[in-house]
C-alpha cells in the first residue's frame, strides 16, 4: 500500500517480511535512519573506520548523530558531509586536512547545485563590494553638487528676458 507522507512515498511492510529485514534505509519524518554498519556498507569502508569518522565529524560540529531504536539517525545533510569527508580521505588527504577543507566549504564536484550556489554567493559578494564603491562615488558627487548651490543662478533665456521686459513696460 503506497501512501504519500510529506512528499515521500512509503511502502508499509510487515515486520515478518524478508524485504523488511533487508531494508537498509528507512525514511522516517525526513530523517534517513542508518546503522553504522549500513553506512559503512554504503561507502565501502570498514565499520570501525566509519564509527571513527562519524565521531570525529560529530565532535567538530559538522554533523549531529542521534541514537535511535535501529541505530544512528543521520539526516541527508550529514550523509553528504560524511560522503565529502570520505572522498577527501580516499583522495589521500589526512584527517586534519580533510577537516580543514570541509570547514573551508569544500564541495565534491558531483553536486553541481551546491557549486552553483557557491558561485552565486561569490558573485553576490563581488556585487556588494561594487555597490559600496559606487555608493561612495555618488556621495562624493552629491557633496560637489551641494557646493555648487552657492553659485548665482544661470541666465534666463532670451524669450524669458523679453517677457520680463514686456511686463515691466506694461
Amino acid at each position: 500500500m503506497e501512501v504519500d507522507r510529506g512528499g515521500i512515498d512509503f511502502c508499509f511492510l510487515c515486520p515478518c517480511d524478508v524485504s523488511y529485514r533487508k531494508l537498509l534505509i528507512t525514511i522516517e519524518k525526513g530523517l534517513i535512519i542508518m546503522t553504522i554498519r549500513e553506512l559503512s556498507r554504503k561507502f565501502k569502508i570498514p565499520y570501525t573506520t566509519t564509527w571513527k569518522y562519524l565521531k570525529i565529524l560529530e565532535q567538530r560540529g559538522f554533523i549531529r548523530v542521534t541514537k535511535g531504536d535501529r541505530g544512528a539517525k543521520i539526516d541527508n545533510h550529514a550523509i553528504m558531509i560524511f560522503k565529502d569527508f570520505v572522498d577527501l580521505i580516499k583522495e589521500g588527504h589526512t584527517i586534519a586536512s580533510a577537516l580543514e577543507k570541509l570547514s573551508a566549504g569544500y564541495v565534491v564536484a558531483d553536486r553541481p547545485v551546491i557549486e552553483y550556489l557557491q558561485r552565486l554567493e561569490r558573485r553576490i559578494e563581488e556585487l556588494e563590494k561594487e555597490n559600496r564603491a559606487l555608493r561612495d562615488i555618488v556621495q562624493k558627487y552629491l557633496a560637489e553638487i551641494e557646493k555648487l548651490k552657492g553659485l548665482p543662478p544661470p541666465k534666463k533665456s532670451l524669450w524669458q528676458r523679453f517677457k520680463d521686459w514686456w511686463k515691466k513696460k506694461s
